[in-house]
C-alpha cells in the first residue's frame, strides 16, 4: 500500500525536482478531491527530502484556489514566498508566468486488453499524445482520432479544435466505447450563436479567469485594443471564479469575455444573464470582414496570431453588417468616417445619449434598410436609460434635514419605555 501510494503521488520523483533545484520552500497545490491526502503526501515528500539534503525544506499546502484547479496558482504561491509549485491532478498544462512547475498527474487503472481490442478497430495509423507531427501533404482532417478518458473539458476542447475529425472515445472507467458525439457537436452549432449574438452586443466586460498563464495580461490588452477598435465599450471585471450570481451583478455587459485557460475557457449556462465567449469568438465577433473557417483557437498567442493577420487582411473601409438577430443591416456606432479620421472618446461618455436620438430605425419588412444600434453604449448611459432609479430627489429642498437625538439603551428595553 505504501509503495502504490508513493507510485500514485511520485513522491520519488518529486523530491528529486526539488534536490536537483535546490528549492527549500514548496508550495503544492491540491485540487478538492485529493486535498484528503495532502497531510499523508507532506509527510512523505518531508521523510524523503531530509535523508537526501542537510537543508530545511518547507512545504506549504494550498486549496480552493481563485480560479480553476487546473492552472497554477501564482498568486497564492507568491504570498507564501514559494520557488515552487508541485501541482496534483487534473491540469491544463499551462504555461506559469513567474515560478517553475511540477506536475503530478496521478495513476489512472485501464483494461489494457479492453481498449486495444477497441482501439484495433480503428487504427490505422499511431500518432500518439497531445502534439504531434502530421506526413508531409497529410490533413488532420484525414485521420480519426481515439480519446482514452472520460468526457471531461478536456475532451469538450478537443472535439471543439479538431472539429472536422472523426472522434471515437474509450471510458476506461467504465470500459465502454463511445463513437457517437451529438451533445459535442452542439457545442459548436451552441459557439458559433453566441459569436453571432455577441455582434450585436455594445458593452463588453472582461473577465479575468487567471492571473498565472503566461500571456494573461497582453491578452486583456489585445481584448482592449480589440474592442475599442469596433467602436464598443469595455470593463475589466476580476471577480475569481464566475457565475450566473456574480454576473448578474452587471447588468449592462451585454457579453462578456472570459480569458482563462484552455480547459475553463468554455464557460456556458442557461442561467447566465448575458452570453461569455473566448478571446477567439471575441475576435470573430468585432473584427470586422473575419469569417470562421472552422478552425477553432483556445491558446492565448494562437489567438493574437489570428487577430493579425485578419487585420491586415481586412483593412479597409467598413460596411453596414447583416444582424440575425435585429434581421437586417446594422451600421455600428463607429461610422466609416469616425474610422477614417481616428477618433477616439473623449471621455464625455454622457453626451452620446443625445446621439441616440438621430439613430435611424429599421421599419417594416424590408431587409435592406439600414439601421443604426440605438441601445446603450457605455454603463453611465445604460444606468442613465433604467426606467427605476431609486428613490425620487427633491431637487428643490435643498437644505439638510436637522438631527434628531435617537433613543438609548437595550433593544429588550430602551430608556423611555
Amino acid at each position: 500500500m505504501e509503495l502504490e501510494f508513493e507510485s500514485k503521488f511520485e513522491i520519488n520523483c518529486t523530491v528529486e525536482f526539488i534536490i536537483s533545484k535546490s528549492f527549500t520552500r514548496i508550495a503544492l497545490q491540491f485540487p478538492d478531491e485529493l486535498l484528503k491526502d495532502s497531510t499523508k503526501v507532506v509527510s512523505a515528500l518531508k521523510s524523503k527530502t531530509r535523508l537526501l539534503t542537510d537543508r530545511e525544506v518547507r512545504f506549504f499546502v494550498m486549496a480552493d484556489t481563485t480560479y480553476g484547479s487546473c492552472c497554477i496558482d501564482e498568486v497564492g504561491a507568491l504570498h507564501i514566498d514559494a520557488e515552487c509549485v508541485v501541482h496534483y491532478g487534473q491540469t491544463c498544462l499551462s504555461p506559469t508566468s513567474v515560478l517553475p512547475a511540477f506536475f503530478v498527474f496521478g495513476k489512472a487503472s485501464i483494461n489494457v486488453s479492453s481498449c486495444v481490442k477497441h482501439l484495433i478497430d480503428y487504427a490505422s495509423y499511431r500518432l500518439g499524445g497531445l502534439t504531434w507531427d502530421l506526413p508531409e501533404g497529410s490533413k488532420i482532417e484525414d485521420y480519426l482520432l481515439f480519446w482514452i478518458g472520460s468526457d471531461s473539458s478536456a475532451f469538450a476542447n478537443v472535439v471543439l479544435t479538431f472539429n472536422g475529425c472523426d472522434i471515437v472515445r474509450y471510458d476506461a472507467e467504465e470500459d465502454s466505447l463511445v463513437t457517437e458525439f451529438y451533445q459535442q457537436r452542439r457545442i459548436l452549432k451552441r459557439r458559433y450563436y453566441l459569436v453571432e449574438k455577441a455582434k450585436d452586443a455594445n458593452i463588453i466586460g472582461i473577465l479575468v479567469g487567471t492571473l498565472g498563464v503566461a500571456g494573461y495580461l497582453h491578452m486583456i490588452h489585445h481584448m482592449q485594443a480589440l474592442i475599442s477598435a469596433a467602436g464598443k465599450k469595455s470593463y475589466i471585471l476580476a471577480m475569481g471564479r464566475p457565475n450566473p450570481a456574480k454576473l448578474a451583478n452587471f447588468p449592462e455587459c451585454d457579453v462578456f469575455i472570459y480569458i482563462s485557460c484552455a480547459q475553463t475557457a468554455l464557460l456556458d449556462s442557461k442561467e447566465f444573464m448575458s452570453p461569455v465567449i473566448t478571446p477567439f469568438e471575441a475576435n470573430l465577433a468585432f473584427s470586422r470582414g473575419s469569417e470562421w473557417t472552422g478552425a477553432y483557437l483556445m491558446h492565448f498567442q494562437d489567438v493574437i496570431n489570428s487577430v493579425k493577420s485578419e487585420s491586415e487582411a481586412h483593412s479597409g473601409s467598413e460596411e453596414p453588417r447583416f444582424s440575425f438577430f435585429q434581421g437586417g443591416y446594422v451600421e455600428d456606432h463607429k461610422t466609416n468616417d469616425q474610422a477614417k479620421n481616428g477618433e477616439e472618446d473623449t471621455g464625455e461618455t454622457m453626451a452620446l445619449v443625445q446621439a441616440a436620438e438621430k439613430a435611424l430605425q429599421l421599419r417594416g419588412n424590408d431587409h435592406n434598410s439600414l439601421t443604426k444600434q440605438t441601445a446603450a453604449k457605455s454603463g453611465p448611459e445604460y444606468f442613465l436609460r433604467r426606467a427605476y432609479r431609486g428613490l425620487e430627489i427633491n431637487s428643490e429642498n435643498t437644505s439638510p434635514e436637522p438631527y434628531i437625538v435617537g433613543r438609548s439603551g437595550k433593544a429588550s428595553g430602551y430608556k423611555q419605555e
